[in-house]
């Protein structure tokens, strides 16, 4: 009877033993092997202040490095490299608008049409101080010729009695009784007679 008994006695003790083991406290002091795999310092690249910076790569006016500078295809004169293509486009012997004011009393939308006349004739000092026609439009190119005595009436390129230095009818011409002009660049240009303009001697050529 007293054999049979020990070996349960003998498993009860082991159990109370580990039983001792075990519960002593509720928490378990970690191993050496598990302290040794942790690291030394989690923290150590990580600043003062654990938030991110985000704005330390940004420039002193707060916008992003990372836009887009869109003026860099900008000539210096302000056009963008696009607009040689549309520039191209017109065309380099394009006139400029010709201006015809009024001159010596004529104006252009009045005044005799002899466009597409080779020659024409203007008279003067012939019944009176008047240029006849006095007033006159033609094609560049044209012959002016005038006829009369110069003598009298001393023909000068200009209006309102002053000259003109860059009219085809200078210098005065106060001799003979016919001189020819041709006009070739498209403008206004008046003539009067020097001695008679305050009696109304004067006209124009317009020139288209």
């Amino acid at each position: 009877m007293t054999q049979k008994r020990l070996p349960i006695l003998a498993l009860a003790l082991f159990i109370s033993a580990a039983s001792c083991s075990s519960g002593g406290g509720s928490s378990h002091e970690p191993t050496e092997e598990v302290v040794a795999d942790a690291p030394a310092e989690v923290t150590a690249d990580l600043p003062d202040d654990p938030a991110i910076d985000l704005s330390a790569d940004l420039p002193p006016d707060g916008s992003a490095e990372a836009s887009v500078d869109t003026s860099a295809d900008t000539l210096a004169d302000g056009t963008s490299e696009g607009d040689d293509d549309a520039l191209a486009d017109v065309p380099a012997d394009v006139p400029a608008e010709v201006a015809y004011p009024d001159l010596n009393g004529c104006a252009k939308a009045t005044a005799q049409d002899d466009t597409g006349q080779a020659s024409v004739t203007i008279t003067f000092g012939v019944g009176g101080y008047t240029f006849s026609p006095a007033c006159l439009v033609v094609s560049a190119g044209t012959k002016l010729v005038f006829e009369g005595t110069f003598s009298f009436h001393p023909l000068v390129g200009g209006s309102d009695g002053v000259p003109d230095a860059a009219s085809p009818f200078e210098p005065m011409t106060a001799s003979g009784t016919s001189a020819e002009f041709t006009v070739t660049e498209p403008g206004a240009y008046g003539f009067y007679c020097q001695i008679h303009v305050g009696l109304g001697m004067m006209g124009a050529v317009y020139v288209e």
